[in-house]
């Protein structure tokens, strides 16, 4: 044995210690009886031993002998566990090791529980375990359990689009974990809602007005002409021969300062001939018309730049002058002589005759172009008679006339 002392000097020791061992045939029961608080004992853990009337002028030696498990036990008596499993204590006389008491311990784990651990979504749990706190020994093993996926979903984030802003269709969440599965999109504004406007400004015949619109979300205003007021198509009411020409009436049209005079000849174009510029006028004698010429009128109302339409099928007439008559005689027995001039252009002649200068219950005769007198018979003695004459001329199925020519009476005498 080489020792060392504090002052650092080694010694060396050699000895022989020589062991007797006495084996023990004795089965009777222990001597001793031994008292402790528990048989059970954790790792690092100690017990106390006492003996039972015990002997004060003896001296007692203990012992531990490890079975399953393992323990250290000093001379007081205490014992400290090592690792688990069973042990037996001992304690007996050191003068006569056949006088001894005897007793079994367990050792214990000093067991800590390793939580269970809930699996999520995504993540991998762990089923409840049990190792021991001190040798590390896993009691009970904790087992895996599977993640168990993403379940119920809920949007986040949602937000409606409107005319001022974007909307958003939010994004996808794990109801369970709350992580952020899908992102949403964009969506794109509304349009306004701009309802009926009101007009700020009225329109006339010669202005547009103003219509101002306001969105009834955001109030975001916005403006818009409004068209002029449109003139309605002057509709004629006569078109006739008269004296100097031919005579044009229509119907008068709201709004209008004044009427266009349109005229055709033939398959021609139409022609403004005239304007008149005063709206309660409403008729118009075309005095270039020449005779037996065939024509077409029509009429545009019009304030300022506001042309109104006018009808393309136009009035027809045929411009007949006016004959003369230049004898009105009575030669012969209830009978009246009466010749005019010839209107070339004419189909014939109209002659009209009547005891009343305003042409009541007149009689009506009709002559071919190609005669110029007629003599009127059958008419009452000592009567005044009344006569006048017009040219006519055919086209398709109308007839148009000339204006009448100046009145011619005379009295029948005989």
């Amino acid at each position: 044995m080489k020792v060392c002392d504090k002052a650092g000097n080694f010694r060396k020791y050699n000895f022989l210690e020589i062991l007797h061992f006495a084996v023990d045939t004795d089965e009777s029961p222990a001597t001793y009886a031994l008292d402790c608080s528990s048989d059970e004992l954790k790792e690092k853990g100690t017990i106390p031993f006492s003996i039972q009337n015990k002997n004060n002028e003896v001296e007692y030696v203990w012992e531990c002998v490890n079975g399953t498990g393992e323990a250290l036990i000093d001379q007081s008596g205490k014992l400290t566990g090592i690792s688990a499993g069973t042990v037996t204590v001992i304690a007996y006389e050191k003068d006569d090791s056949s006088k001894y008491g005897m007793r079994e311990v367990t050792v214990t784990h000093a067991v800590v529980e390793d939580k269970e651990v809930a699996p999520t979504c995504t993540t991998s749990g762990l089923t409840r375990g049990e190792r021991c706190e001190i040798c590390k020994e896993v009691i009970v093993a904790q087992e895996e359990i599977e993640a168990k996926g993403h379940g119920e979903t809920e949007v986040r984030g949602e937000k409606e689009a409107s005319c001022q802003k974007a909307g958003y269709t939010g994004d996808v969440y794990c109801k369970d974990c709350g992580q952020k599965l899908e992102g949403g999109k964009e969506i794109s504004k509304t349009e306004h809602v701009w309802g009926n406007g009101k007009v700020t400004s009225k329109p006339s015949y010669q202005k547009e007005g103003i219509r101002i619109y306001t969105c009834q979300v955001c109030k975001e205003t916005k403006s818009e002409s409004v068209q002029k007021l449109s003139l309605e198509q002057a509709a004629i009411s006569d078109v006739q021969n008269v004296k100097n020409g031919i005579s044009i009436r229509w119907h008068k049209v709201k709004g209008a300062a004044g009427y266009n005079i349109y005229r055709k000849t033939g398959n021609k174009s139409w022609t403004k001939i005239a304007q008149v510029k005063k709206n309660g006028v409403v008729n118009y004698i075309d005095a270039t018309a020449k005779n037996g010429t065939k024509y077409a009128y029509a009429i545009g109302a019009f304030n300022g730049t506001n042309v109104g339409k006018y009808d393309t099928a136009g009035k027809e007439i045929i411009r007949l002058q006016a004959t003369k008559i230049s004898m009105l005689k009575n030669k012969s027995e209830k009978s009246l002589v009466l010749r005019w001039k010839k209107n070339a252009k004419a189909s014939g002649c109209q002659i009209q005759i009547s005891t009343s200068s305003k042409f009541k219950n007149a009689r009506n005769i009709k002559v071919s172009s190609k005669q110029t007198s007629k003599t009127i018979k059958k008419l009452k003695l000592n009567k005044k008679y009344y006569v006048r004459v017009r040219s006519y001329a055919r086209s398709g199925k109308n007839v148009y006339y000339s204006s009448w020519s100046p009145v011619k009476s005379r009295k029948v005498v005989k």
